[in-house]
């Protein structure tokens, strides 16, 4: 998520990092290719809801606001040198990590791609799976680097409580397929958001071992089904809630459940 926490640390952008930005830079071409609306590191582009969903100006105000908070968490800085800052902190390398890994085993079936800028900011959506069949979002993801301590438990509280208590999450600037069959904007509400952590000293070695190609390294292929058990359990822990769920976010929970039951059965988990 494109949020500064003074807690993190920055550190260079190095070589590994740069490959995995050059990965989801290609990733961001094939995903045009499919009729698939994102920007050159594979999130949403806002500009293409223009004259569907929202008008041109209501585009231009949320990439302003989306703008004014980079400006503020970066003050002085122009906006290429805002993500030449952003890019460093371990929280922007996660998401990119994350999507990256996910597109190379989801993307026969799923679109990956990485929220809007807006959906980022306002919605605390970092990325959002929509399945190829149907259309269907089935669920949304947030991040944190820590894997335990107040920074780990306020973001899990805060998640599960938007599962819960609001429904799920917003997704503003969504994908759905149309009759035709045709990818097509879409607003969301009622999404299952699923939060993902991965400590400082393992993100550093998945950076070290990703492959900047559609190859997998082992380290990766472990970290994919480190990230589908962290979803199983937590799709489980949310069943448990049954009727107290929005009827909506249960349909979702549970087409993805089973896609997620069926990959714990593939990994062995």
């Amino acid at each position: 998520m494109f949020k500064y926490r003074p807690e993190r640390e920055l550190h260079e952008t190095e070589p590994p990092v740069e490959k995995l930005k050059k990965f989801l830079e290609d990733a961001a071409e094939k995903l045009k290719a499919e009729g698939i609306p994102v920007n050159a590191d594979s999130r949403i582009d806002m500009r293409a809801f223009g004259g569907k969903l929202y008008s041109e100006e209501e585009i231009r105000a949320d990439a302003q606001t989306v703008e004014n908070a980079r400006q503020k968490w970066y003050p002085s800085l122009s906006q290429e040198q805002i993500a030449e800052e952003n890019i460093k902190t371990d929280g922007e390398q996660l998401e990119m990590l994350k999507t990256a890994v996910f597109y190379k085993n989801l993307s026969s079936d799923f679109i990956v791609v990485r929220s809007s800028g807006f959906d980022d900011i306002k919605n605390g959506v970092d990325n959002i799976l929509v399945d190829k069949r149907t259309g269907n979002v089935v669920c949304a993801f947030d991040e944190v680097s820590d894997t335990s301590g107040q920074v780990y438990e306020k973001k899990r509280s805060a998640v599960v409580n938007r599962n819960i208590k609001e429904g799920g999450a917003v997704v503003k600037y969504s994908l759905g397929i149309g009759k035709d069959k045709k990818i097509e904007p879409a607003k969301l509400d009622n999404v299952p958001i699923f939060y993902l952590s991965l400590s400082k000293g393992y993100l550093t070695k998945a950076l070290a071992n990703f492959q900047d190609s559609e190859k997998q390294s082992d380290f990766e292929k472990k970290l994919f089904a480190y990230f589908v058990a962290a979803i199983n359990m937590q799709t489980k822990d949310l069943e448990l809630h049954g009727k107290k769920l929005n009827q909506q976010l249960q349909k979702r929970l549970g087409d993805f459940g089973r896609v997620v039951e069926s990959m714990t059965i593939d990994l062995n988990l």
